[in-house]
């Protein structure tokens, strides 16, 4: 069970004001939806059996937040910063959505299947949907005094 939501903004808030930076990455699309946590550069590793984990909270409360795609023949691989604004915090973020799933696959020759297949070939992003699960979110409101 992850940390209650005001024990989550307790510890990010803690965490910003003693100026730490807190980052997420995320590699979303063909069935599943993986996100990191980085805590001053660094990845936190995950503990599930601790109900205190701050990364397994921290992701499941964002993948609901951001409503981060998992299902479907696309890759959605993206991340940002979260940052202190006025008494808010803010994530800003930015996404590139590629769709293997349209039209254009059909106009691929093997080798360029193969390739994309194997990791080795470009593709082209789409921007609209790039655009779509990118900008900022705020996390979690300013707090009354």
């Amino acid at each position: 069970m992850p940390l209650s939501l005001p024990d989550l903004e307790a510890r990010v808030r803690a965490l910003l004001q003693a100026g730490h930076t807190l980052a997420v990455r995320w590699d979303c699309g063909n069935d599943e939806s993986l996100l990191y946590i980085d805590l001053d550069g660094t990845e936190l590793p995950f503990n599930y059996r601790d109900p205190y984990d701050l990364a397994d909270s921290l992701c499941d409360y964002l993948l609901g937040l951001l409503e981060l795609p998992g299902v479907g023949a696309f890759e959605l691989r993206g991340g940002g910063r979260m940052v202190l604004e006025e008494e808010a915090v803010v994530l800003h973020y930015q996404s590139e959505f590629v769709d293997y799933e349209g039209d254009w696959l059909d106009e691929l020759s093997e080798e360029q299947k193969a390739a994309l297949n194997a990791g080795t070939a470009s593709v082209s992003i789409d921007p609209e949907l790039s655009e779509e699960y990118s900008g900022q979110q705020v996390l979690f409101e300013t707090k009354e005094s």
